[in-house]
């Protein structure tokens, strides 16, 4: 399908197209929406049930250099060879798992772009049951189209990985009428000390910010901020709420173990206020880590809180920890929510993946990682009730900023 007047966003992709990290910039900038591409009303569900797949061009550009922007729609496993130039793969609805020629496989969440280099052979599955995802794909190629080809003999669709189970949870929040999951003050300790290790309008990166409310308060104070999480659901709340405020901070759709494209040595501060512990795998905890490690700046400061021990104790959502205190994950108990009218209701959700540590073992952590441990802040009456909270930074000297001493 070739789309005479591309849709403006996609016009904007296209004169970004000559430069990498330029079209990165603006993929994030744009928060692209199967809405944002009117021509895609017009893809048949017939021929993505017959096919596996639909591939259509929306717009196509020879100056100043050739490139492509199509939009690609499946419901199975499907090869894909870049055989006619490099491209970057923009997943705007679902999610993806892609592998690569080194058998290296990774899940790609909706809002977030790979690059794929000319010539690569990758694997491209829909992850979760009952998915179609949506991707753009922006390809400099001066003619011909990608092509794709249903892949046989592999499962045809890859599992979700646990931690999606977050946004799930925003969602079905949302969907029972849920304003926030979380309460709209920020956390304690940020505020008690973002502004003594951190220079005036200085870097701070928020993983796994959710609906922004350490975010949001930050940027109100004057530091550049952005948050990052898995969540389309809870970032679409955290902008909603900031342009109501005002407010300039950025919020990106990012898988938190890989954080993809962001910029190495940039940020002075990485808050992680209860993402670590959202993350029970070891080679997760590890690769964030060391992402996390490699976006900050030389001497940059790294603030985390972790649940300890006895999960669940201390959350506001639970009413009665005593009856939920055996809870596993997979097991559904009762979350209270806030709803718009200032009352709470309560709804049933399942307990998702996590893990606890103590400060010996958080620190241990850490310091594997390549992080030195300044100093240990861990108090009952922080977030979560029984939360091991370290200040630590990344070797080096910090930057000439201005930093407070």
């Amino acid at each position: 399908m070739n789309i005479q007047d591309p849709p403006s966003i996609v016009q904007r992709l296209l004169d970004s197209s000559t430069d990498t990290q330029r079209l990165l910039a603006e993929l994030d900038r744009q928060a692209v929406r199967s809405s944002d591409l009117p021509a895609l009303d017009r893809v048949g569900t017939e021929a993505l049930e017959n096919a596996g797949y639909i591939f259509g061009t929306l717009a196509r550009s020879a100056e100043p250099e050739p490139a492509l922007i199509g939009y690609l729609r499946f419901s199975r496993a499907l090869w894909h060879v870049s055989d006619v130039g490099e491209a970057i793969v923009h997943v705007v609805e679902g999610r993806i798992e892609l592998t690569r020629d080194n058998g290296l496989s990774e899940p790609i969440v909706a809002g977030e772009s790979v690059e794929i280099q000319h010539g690569e052979r990758t694997l491209l599955k829909p992850a979760g049951q009952n998915q179609q995802p949506l991707a753009l794909l922006v390809v400099r190629t001066r003619d011909g189209e990608p092509s794709f080809e249903v892949a046989r003999n592999v499962t045809p669709v890859a599992d979700a990985p646990y931690y999606i189970g977050y946004d799930i949870r925003y969602a079905k929040t949302y969907e029972a009428g849920g304003v926030l999951w979380e309460t709209a003050e920020p956390n304690p300790v940020v505020v008690e000390i973002a502004g003594t290790i951190v220079p005036s309008g200085g870097t701070i990166l928020d993983l796994g910010c959710g609906e922004g409310r350490d975010s949001l308060w930050l940027s109100a104070q004057g530091f550049d901020v952005t948050g990052v999480d898995v969540s389309r659901a809870a970032l679409d709340r955290a902008r909603e709420i900031a342009k109501e405020r005002g407010l300039h901070a950025r919020f990106v759709e990012r898988d938190v173990i890989y954080l993809r494209n962001l910029p190495d040595d940039h940020f002075d501060l990485a808050l992680n206020m209860g993402c670590l512990h959202m993350l029970d795998e070891p080679a997760h905890r590890r690769e964030h880590l060391r992402r996390t490690h490699e976006v900050l700046k030389p001497g940059g400061s790294f603030l985390v809180n972790h649940c300890r021990q006895e999960w669940l104790k201390g959350f506001w959502s639970v009413e009665d920890y005593e009856k939920v205190k055996d809870a596993r994950p997979g097991d559904v108990i009762p979350r209270r929510i806030r709803l718009a009218d200032g009352t709470v209701t309560v709804i049933d959700l399942p307990v998702l993946n996590h893990d606890e540590r103590s400060e010996e073992a958080l620190s241990e952590e850490l310091t594997d990682a390549g992080f030195e441990i300044v100093r240990t802040l861990s108090e009952d009456r922080f977030t979560f009730g029984n939360a091991a909270i370290l200040l630590a930074r990344k070797p080096g000297p910090p930057s000439d900023t201005g930093a407070p001493a």
